[in-house]
């Protein structure tokens, strides 16, 4: 009590430390435009932290409870809210609470193409009260807040996380629920609904009937704010060249494996630019899945992104797992057990380049500057305990104990992953900061001192001003500190705990890099 009963240039470091990372915690990601929109990405915990009221969920406090204006069945009291709105102006830096709920333009559109029993569906299904009813049937504009919150969040749901090239695309993106609220036919999944269907070009089972179509084009373009549908299937450039690189064998069993049909058969069998908008469909899909998130700066790289059964697909060899296949194997350098043979690999490379658009197939694995950083201040017993721990063999340890240029494919693939998995999603502002962030086995591995948790090791410790139990002595610290500024590409260990501002600090982090990225690259 006496350590933390002080204002906060007053606290001592361990309390300053647990102070920035509660505010951090109930801050968030950020971007709040108002007081009530921040209250509301909190859970209970965090409320009573947020309010001093404690700093563990309890239901019965008065500060688990919502927004006015959210919808929600408990709602803050007078009192409460009062103090919330005191304390989210200080968090936040606002000179007021700004207007929660904030009007959607897009909820808008959507909700005035509905009619009054649309409106009723979408939000309240059939079980609405009288009172539901007489609030839901009305244009936005005209709505009380609670029922506009519902409104918004309902129509941020149905959009999802947006870029929709069109309106079919956009309705690929729904699961059941969502079509039905989407289309006013109720807020519950029923596969009986005409609109928990699939759009035309989708290659589903069940497509909408003309009507259902009608409507839903209707719709998709008002909540979209589109002119007109768009065209589904849309072209891929990335899935025509991984499709043209295929033959038609491969091509038929990409999409449908050992059982296709004669009639998928005559469909498959096409250049992509003849295919039907079905089998377009599927092949867009297809090929989408096996590229993955993209980022990829190698043929090998994404390789080692697939599992077996996309393996398989990417290939063209089959659509399930079969681990007897030849493609189902990773990529020279990933020091897997099973390597792609010569003529896989070769095959390999050559729908990899068609599929990425690239004229070669690239380095890997790919230098990481971060890695050879951190690598090159290990020395060998190190390198080798931070790969292989105590059961390294001859053969391990005779590839792991060189300078970081001079590793092999194989050991070089698990130093770049050894590095990623210590620096972790990066924003370090100190040393001190990042280690923070490490669990016991990442210590020891960032370390050298071993590859799996030992919590008699010295480095399985916590950095000063942490507040934790168990502090690194000062040789470990010492060494902690070299690892860390070449891991981080930093010159100082800098501030730890950081001071921070009511703006978060995030313009502080990585600023102090000497003119270098997060990756520790010149930039």
């Amino acid at each position: 009590m006496t350590a933390a009963k002080k204002m906060y240039a007053d606290l001592d470091s361990a309390t300053k430390g647990l102070v920035n990372a509660a505010a951090a915690e109930i801050y968030g990601e950020g971007g709040h435009y108002s007081v009530g929109q921040w209250w509301e990405t909190l859970d209970c915990r965090l409320m009573r932290i947020a309010a001093g009221d404690g700093n563990t969920a309890d239901p019965e406090s008065p500060y688990c409870a919502h927004y006015p204006g959210s919808g929600a069945a408990k709602i803050l009291d007078d009192e409460s809210k009062m103090f919330v709105d005191m304390v989210g102006k200080a968090l936040l830096g606002r000179y007021d609470i700004g207007v929660y709920p904030m009007d959607s333009a897009m909820a808008m559109r959507w909700w005035n193409a509905l009619n009054g029993e649309q409106m009723v569906a979408a939000l309240f299904g059939d079980e609405a009260t009288e009172e539901q009813m007489t609030a839901a049937k009305k244009m936005y504009a005209d709505l009380d807040s609670a029922t506009k919150g519902l409104v918004n969040a309902a129509a941020a749901e149905i959009y999802g996380e947006g870029g929709h090239y069109s309106v079919g695309q956009w309705w690929e993106t729904l699961d059941c629920r969502l079509m039905r609220i989407a289309a006013g036919d109720g807020n519950t999944a029923d596969p009986e609904s005409p609109y928990c269907a699939h759009y035309p070009g989708s290659g589903a089972a069940k497509i909408l009937d003309d009507d259902s179509k009608m409507f839903v084009d209707m719709v998709g373009k008002v909540l979209l704010g589109r002119y007109d549908i768009g065209v589904y299937p849309m072209d891929s450039a990335m899935a025509m060249r991984w499709w043209n690189a295929l033959n038609g064998e491969q091509m038929v069993a990409a999409l449908f494996g050992d059982e296709a049909t004669e009639e998928q058969m005559t469909a498959a069998k096409k250049m992509y630019a003849d295919l039907d908008s079905a089998t377009k469909g599927l092949v867009n899909a297809a090929a989408a899945e096996i590229y993955g998130e993209g980022g990829h700066y190698s043929v090998g790289q994404w390789w080692e992104t697939l599992d077996c059964r996309l393996m398989r697909i990417a290939a063209g060899d089959g659509n399930t797992a079969d681990p007897e296949s030849p493609y189902c194997a990773h990529y020279p350098g990933s020091n897997a057990a099973k390597i792609l043979d010569d003529d896989s690999k070769m095959f390999v490379d050559m729908v990899g380049k068609a599929l990425l658009g690239r004229y070669d197939i690239g380095v890997y694995p790919m230098d990481s500057a971060m890695a050879m950083r951190w690598w090159n201040v290990l020395n060998g017993e190190q390198m080798v305990a931070a790969l292989f721990g105590d059961e390294a063999t001859e053969e391990q340890m005779t590839a792991a104990k060189k300078m970081y240029a001079d590793l092999d494919g194989t050991t070089k693939g698990l130093v770049n992953y050894a590095a990623a998995k210590i620096y972790g999603e990066g924003g370090h502002y100190s040393v001190g900061q990042w280690w923070e962030t490490l669990d016991c086995r990442l210590m020891r591995i960032a370390a050298g001192d071993g590859n799996m948790a030992d919590p008699e090791s010295p480095y399985c410790a916590h950095y000063p001003g942490s507040g934790a139990a168990k502090i690194l002595d000062d040789e470990s610290k010492m060494f902690v500190d070299m690892v860390g500024k070449a891991l981080l590409g930093r010159y100082d260990i800098g501030v730890y705990p950081m001071d921070k501002d009511d703006d978060s600090g995030d313009e502080m982090m990585d600023d102090s890099n000497g003119g270098m990225d997060d990756n520790g690259d010149s930039s």
